[in-house]
């Protein structure tokens, strides 16, 4: 029986990783790369964020990809993508007028006088709401600053935004003289020291069928007692 709810599990996550990787990454706050590619981390953290899926972790993503009889995902260099995605990027002219990005405290005076630049994203995020940008922001900085970008102007001024559904719009770079936000004497540029991440693994394993069974068996083990724990 555990067994099964185990796989069960797997079933329900791996439903959720479809929707968010195959159709609506916007709605989590996710950018894609030109391959359809997200680092797992991101992946991970904007599911955990969501009512009654912050037990998932790395360990059910791997089994899902690595034992799924139905392929629907692939893992490379510590991203994951969709095999199918069924959304679209393209290139939008008439932005809204003001899009909004929540910034690291660290980053935000370089990003007041240089604008978006290239890192090793090839996008940046730019929400058409408040919350979303938050959501976005918080998961670089618990207290990002945020700031309004005036889209359209830049876009009639010849700087290309692309639209990735309903919530989210992506550009490249864009110049710091298009970012509005609150005056550096207000913003507590200090932030938090966080400890450095640790790559995950995503290599295949290699296991016998035995081996497998014992492994879906210990996880649901595990998965019992934490489900046991949050009735008490």
């Amino acid at each position: 029986m555990k067994q099964k709810n185990y796989e069960r599990t797997l079933e329900r996550i791996a439903k959720l990783m479809k929707y968010i990787l195959a159709h609506r990454p916007d709605e989590f706050g996710l950018v894609l790369d030109e391959q359809g590619f997200v680092f797992l981390k991101d992946l991970i953290q904007a599911i955990n964020e969501e009512k009654d899926w912050s037990f998932v972790r790395i360990s059910h993503i791997m089994d899902i990809v690595n034992f799924f009889e139905r392929k629907e995902f692939e893992i490379k260099d510590n991203k994951i993508r969709a095999i199918n995605p069924q959304y679209a990027l393209f290139p939008e002219n008439n932005p809204p007028k003001i899009l909004y990005a929540a910034i690291r405290r660290k980053t935000y005076p370089h990003i007041l006088e240089h604008g978006f630049i290239p890192t090793k994203y090839p996008f940046f995020p730019l929400s058409v709401n408040k919350e979303l940008a938050m959501r976005i922001g918080k998961r670089r900085d618990q207290k990002p600053v945020l700031v309004e970008v005036q889209a359209n102007k830049a876009a009639k001024e010849g700087i290309t935004f692309y639209c990735l559904n309903e919530f989210l719009y992506l550009i490249k770079e864009l110049p710091s003289k298009y970012i509005i936000g609150p005056p550096l004497e207000k913003v507590s540029i200090k932030a938090k020291k966080t400890m450095p991440s640790i790559p995950i693994s995503t290599q295949p394993l290699i296991l016998t069928p035995e081996m497998f069974q014992l492994e879906k068996i210990k996880r649901a083990k595990q998965y019992a007692r934490k489900k046991a724990r949050r009735k008490k």
